[in-house]
């Protein structure tokens, strides 16, 4: 993930992976399926990564 390679890391999953996240009030919890669905999170993941990031 830390390359970016989305498909890659989808290639490793199966096709129909139910990831779950738990929490409220949080935009990346929610039950993601299939790899259109994980596909989304890791589209989110990015902004919502640099909006909470610290720099040094």
């Amino acid at each position: 993930m830390g390359r970016s390679d989305k498909q890659g890391l989808l290639a490793l999953s199966a096709e129909d992976i139910e990831w779950i996240i738990p929490g409220e009030d949080w935009p990346l919890a929610g039950t993601h399926r299939e790899h259109a669905g994980l596909g989304i999170y890791f589209k989110r993941l990015p902004k919502w990564w640099k909006l909470h990031s610290q720099s040094p």
